[in-house]
């Protein structure tokens, strides 16, 4: 888990959901912490806010999402600045994925030593 504190593609997110109380934690925290690509995971039932630290070259914020679905915890809407909030997470997300899927064309490749 510590390797993706210096990854490139680490990233963090803090969120506000709706369903998060003192006994759907110990379940959301089973599912992440045997998780490689999720680093650090906060959880507060009060505010109802999620911390996560994951790399998102191996795990995309919608399985993370997805995953939370399935616990009856899903992303607080009710305010323009928590959906504000999701969908710049989303987009971050999705690039940072892209980006290390990406194959560079040639003229970003190294030189061909063995083709002479």
């Amino acid at each position: 888990m510590s390797a993706i504190k210096h990854s490139a593609y680490r990233h963090q997110v803090t969120l506000k959901f709706s369903g998060l109380n003192n006994s759907t934690i110990p379940l959301v925290e089973l599912y992440f912490t045997d998780t490689r690509a999720v680093d650090l995971i906060k959880l507060n039932a009060k505010s109802g806010i999620i911390v996560f630290h994951y790399d998102a070259s191996l795990l995309a914020l919608e399985e993370i999402i997805n995953l939370l679905s399935e616990l009856d915890v899903k992303p607080n809407t009710d305010s323009l600045w928590w959906r504000w909030k999701y969908r710049v997470a989303q987009q971050v997300s999705e690039n940072i994925r892209a980006n290390a899927r990406h194959k560079p064309h040639c003229c970003a490749k190294a030189p061909n030593v063995h083709h002479r």
